[in-house]
């Protein structure tokens, strides 16, 4: 009896000095070091939605929030809730204005040392990625450091595409060979494009068409919104990369078998073939000026369109690799990616609408794909072995922010 009861008094020696050491608000916590962990953060529009984890310590007895917006010194405290609240709204945020974050947890008049920061800048945009080899699809907030939802509902998610005002985007999704349209929310609207071996796609909002290439089988395809197949053409060879000009329902083709592009009406007549091309990497197309970009081998090549006639206006040379263009359809500025398989060997270009170089940014590794943010005209460049988000600003090409995601980015665009 006096060993039971001699090990039943070390036993809860031992129980109490564990959970003295496990009270999450005590400095001398090894893991917590007194504080809560900081909150999750995401912007929509000029709202943050602030939220954070339930604490293992039924003291307490409030959560408390404080903020610091850009021009401020210091933090302000905000707002007190019950310690069954776990989120909170920060409403009429002014855009492109940085705000910070912090909390602390009260118990029976004693408040914990605040949180570590977190740093977010709203605005009227969201960035969507795609990861193909995870079969993911996020959205991220208008400046692309932090998530706002995240969906596992695709196989192999590839090409993305939105519009200015819509409420839905385009996603290839390369397992299944569809086209699915979702909210933006992350609702599946449509899935009844589908094309075997498609390659890439666009989509014309206006005439509520989409076009959609597959390389392996030869052939371009048109569709209705409602995902009715009204015309196919079977006369490429590997057609590769599409680009539209909407207002003339023109179609560019890569027709990467035989080198050359093929511009044709919605009706699918040839009107145009430019040869001359070999390896092709990107296309994209400045409708606002005529103008199309195209890289191949070593070069950029920028044809713009004159009394029917597809022009070289201007040749670029001297690349590795211009593995995407991304247009600011605004101002005609154009960013891009060389791509070189060494460590922060890769760099990121702007060139203005004429081919003029404006900006050279050095110490990428794996970019792999440029969006332009019509809000602000930053560019957002998405890396893939890295897992990298990064901002960049329009003007100077300084790196606004970056997000370390730990996923393998395949295709990125701003729903603005």
């Amino acid at each position: 009896m006096r060993y039971f009861t001699l090990f039943l008094l070390i036993f809860l020696f031992i129980a109490c000095d564990k959970r003295e050491r496990s009270n999450p608000l005590d400095p001398r916590n090894p893991d917590s070091k007194g504080k809560p962990e900081p909150p999750a953060i995401f912007s929509t529009h000029d709202s943050v939605h602030v939220s954070w984890s339930h604490l293992n310590f039924s003291n307490a007895n409030a959560y408390n929030i404080y903020r610091k917006i850009e021009g401020e010194d210091d933090f302000q405290f905000i707002k007190s809730l019950q310690p069954h609240i776990f989120s909170y709204w920060d409403t009429n945020c002014e855009y492109e204005k940085s705000r910070w974050y912090k909390i602390s947890v009260s118990s029976e008049g004693f408040e914990s040392i605040l949180s570590d920061q977190v740093e977010i800048r709203p605005g009227p945009s969201f960035l969507w990625a795609t990861d193909r080899f995870n079969g993911m699809l996020t959205k991220y907030s208008h400046d692309g450091r932090h998530v706002v939802f995240r969906t596992t509902d695709f196989i192999e998610p590839y090409r993305l595409k939105t519009s200015p005002n819509l409420n839905f985007i385009w996603i290839s999704d390369l397992w299944e060979g569809r086209i699915k349209r979702i909210s933006t929310n992350g609702t599946l609207i449509n899935d009844k494009i589908q094309l075997l071996g498609l390659t890439d796609f666009v989509f014309d909002p206006l005439d509520e068409v989409v076009w959609v290439s597959s390389y392996n089988f030869n052939t371009c395809a048109r569709f209705n919104f409602a995902g009715l197949k009204e015309l196919e053409i079977s006369l490429f060879k590997s057609p590769w990369y599409l680009a539209l000009h909407t207002g003339a329902n023109r179609v560019f083709v890569v027709n990467d078998g035989l080198g050359e592009i093929i511009r044709m009406n919605y009706e699918g007549q040839i009107e145009k073939r430019k040869d001359g091309f070999e390896n092709f990497k990107a296309m994209a197309y400045d409708e606002k000026r005529d103008r199309l970009w195209v890289s191949d081998l070593d070069r950029i090549t920028i044809l713009e369109q004159n009394l029917g006639e597809m022009n070289i206006y201007k040749r670029l040379t001297g690349f590795s690799r211009i593995g995407a263009f991304a247009i600011d359809h605004e101002r005609g500025d154009v960013w891009c990616f060389d791509f070189l398989q060494q460590e922060d060997a890769s760099r990121v270009l702007k060139f203005s609408a004429d081919g003029d170089e404006m900006l050279v940014l050095n110490g990428f590794t794996d970019p792999r794909a440029l969006a332009v943010n019509p809000a602000n005209n930053n560019c957002f460049v998405a890396e893939g072995v890295t897992g990298k988000i990064v901002e960049l600003d329009d003007e100077s090409g300084a790196t606004l922010g970056v997000n370390v995601t730990n996923r393998e980015f395949s295709k990125i665009a701003v729903q603005h």
